[in-house]
């Protein structure tokens, strides 16, 4: 069943993203670039190394997506006041307006993924997905 990890999880992750992809493309967003913006509403004026953390992405990748998310009126990129070399990231009333929408799609999304799991089934997966992924992260980030 280990050696099966990879494969499940890759099928788990082409389903959620393919739910995903089908509820946020009427906003105008997709599987890739949504959780951009609950985290920012989470944490106004985080800079993009929050993100690069955050989501355990490259930097070429975060940039392209919130450049993407600033010219698409999702995202508001401002001078940081601290340090002028550094952009601060704020959620538009555009992103605000549409959270209760986002929220719910992906708590439905969430619901679909698991429904075939008990309630205490559920709990103990996502902890255990949160311990796996972090601790892989670690491995990852000390190799």
């Amino acid at each position: 069943m280990i050696a099966d990890i990879e494969r499940y999880t890759a099928i788990f992750n082409r389903q959620l993203r393919h739910d995903l992809k089908q509820e946020l493309e009427p906003l105008g967003l997709n599987e890739t670039n949504f959780f951009y913006l609950p985290l920012l509403v989470q944490h106004p004026g985080i800079n993009q190394a929050y993100f690069i953390t955050a989501i355990m992405r490259e930097q070429s990748i975060v940039t392209k997506q919130i450049n993407k998310l600033v010219k698409e009126g999702w995202i508001e990129k401002r001078i940081s006041n601290e340090d002028r070399r550094q952009s601060e990231l704020y959620p538009t009333q555009k992103t605000l307006k549409i959270m209760p929408k986002i929220d719910e799609i992906t708590s439905s999304v969430s619901q679909k993924s698991v429904a075939g799991l008990s309630k205490e089934e559920q709990e103990q997966f996502a902890k255990l997905l949160m311990k796996a992924t972090q601790s892989y992260a670690q491995i990852v980030l000390h190799s």
